[in-house]
């Protein structure tokens, strides 16, 4: 998988979320931002989110000591 833009140290994909960290190893990924949309506050179109497989697989590619921030 190619990241949609990268420097050292750093490199940004462009995906679904799901297909995108399932390709990641384990424990390698120091910083996860998210902004699904919680309790129905935002709607985006009929789109479905499996918040508890995103959760597994977060939990799976962060590092110890990472960070995860759910916006």
């Amino acid at each position: 998988m190619k990241p949609y833009y990268e420097e050292p140290n750093i490199q940004i994909y462009l995906g679904d979320c799901l297909e995108v960290m399932k390709e990641l190893p384990d424990k390698s990924v120091d910083l996860v931002l998210t902004s699904p949309p919680y309790d129905n506050l935002r709607t985006y179109d009929s789109f479905n989110f499996d918040f508890e497989s995103i959760g597994v697989e977060i939990y799976r590619i962060i590092k110890i000591g990472g960070t995860s921030n759910l916006y």
